[in-house]
């Protein structure tokens, strides 16, 4: 019989859809660069229009899952009873951040920073330097309840944190590694901290502008390309630390050329710490991932459905179907392979193809670099697309 390519859903539907979500990533892009431009609002209404399509194209295509052979772990299971329960909610419209103004706000570490808020969308937009805005202390304070003025935006809030708390609970309730692999994890993670904190100890990290107090500086003439400058030098680290009025300064010709050797005469000594440091993180790092791979257990579905009963039966069957015989090349096939995703652990037969593993191979090839070309969109090829591409074996 072999695949129904004549009345498939997916060569419409799949070249719509990734149509719309590379005009939605270039619009992204656009409104993202174009922050304080008059098109912006157009570019936002255009993102707006092209998510309503995207929304009814995936409405638009409606195919049932199969009601046999289903395979679902118990984590997948909870998760889709709860989307189901908390479907979620309109998101907001994307604010034109028309009315801002800078705000004080505090950082749960304490520290006060002050950033510009949007008085629409309550967001906070960026941070200014207090040197560039003298008039810092007379700024009111960040307004967090201005984020919940849009009902629309208080509850797909609202949704978002509810649904983080239950995906925290289910990773509780269905956790990835075993105790014992837990308690390596933990000694691992206690011993790379220990292993660290000698380091540090028996080389501390170099002065570098980074972490220097500059305790130390000095009013120096540095020459650049656009002529003499008065600067202040810190004579610990090396690093130009401002800019000074030459008005302000009394005896020019007298001031000492700004030392460039400064700094780069630490630089050895920092790079010869810093690849010690990434040397350890790597060796420990290393162990960790090791442990990670030797520790985990499945609790996904993905992680435990090729290895199922089901999965076993529906491949059978979707191999009966394409009567054994990639359906690219016409060789024998090895491999079923999933056209979407959409339904995994209860897909509908339209949703699987066999195929020869270089067809296979040269398929996923093709999938990852046109997703990398095209802004890493999720790219999938139809089913005539992969009998179109005919990469046929060169012959013997």
């Amino acid at each position: 019989m072999g695949y129904p390519f004549d009345c498939n859903p997916f060569d419409t539907h799949l070249h719509s859809l990734q149509r719309v979500l590379l005009l939605k990533r270039t619009v992204a892009n656009s409104v993202d660069l174009l922050k304080n431009s008059l098109a912006r609002p157009l570019l936002v209404a255009e993102l707006k229009q092209l998510s309503d399509i995207e929304a009814k194209l995936i409405k638009k295509l409606h195919l049932e899952p199969r009601s046999f052979d289903f395979f679902g772990t118990g984590f997948d299971l909870e998760w889709q009873a709860f989307l189901k329960e908390f479907p979620q909610p309109p998101e907001p419209s994307l604010c034109l951040h028309n009315l801002s103004e800078p705000r004080s706000k505090y950082h749960s570490n304490g520290s006060l920073h002050i950033v510009v808020q949007c008085l629409e969308c309550g967001n906070s937009l960026k941070t200014l330097k207090r040197s560039d805005y003298p008039n810092w202390k007379q700024c009111s304070e960040f307004d967090y309840e201005l984020r919940f003025k849009d009902p629309i935006a208080k509850e797909y809030r609202y949704w978002r944190e509810i649904k983080s708390e239950h995906y925290q609970m289910l990773m509780e309730k269905y956790p990835k590694f075993t105790p014992t692999g837990q308690a390596v994890l933990e000694l691992i993670k206690d011993q790379h901290k220990h292993a660290k904190e000698k380091l540090l100890q028996d080389f501390p990290e170099p002065i570098h502008r980074d972490n220097c107090d500059h305790s130390s500086t000095d009013v120096t003439i540095r020459l650049l390309s656009s002529g003499k400058q008065v600067v202040q030098q810190c004579l610990s680290c090396g690093h130009h630390l401002k800019a000074i009025s030459k008005n302000k300064t009394e005896d020019i010709g007298c001031l000492p050329l700004f030392d460039e050797e400064i700094e780069k005469l630490r630089e050895p000594e920092l790079a010869l710490w810093q690849s010690r440091v990434r040397s350890l993180d790597k060796y420990w790092g290393g162990l960790y991932r090791n442990a990670c791979n030797e520790n985990s257990q499945p609790v996904r579905t993905f992680e435990q459905y090729y290895s199922s009963e089901e999965w076993s039966r529906t491949r059978q069957r979707i191999f009966y179907r394409d009567d054994c015989i990639c359906q690219a090349c016409r060789s024998k096939a090895e491999i079923v392979h999933h056209i979407v995703y959409d339904r995994l652990g209860r897909e509908n037969d339209l949703d699987l193809i066999s195929l020869c593993s270089d067809c296979h191979d040269q398929l996923h090839t093709m999938q990852n670099a046109v997703s990398k070309a095209l802004y890493n969109i999720a790219y999938r090829l139809t089913p005539n697309d992969i009998r179109r591409q005919i990469w046929l074996k060169p012959d013997d």
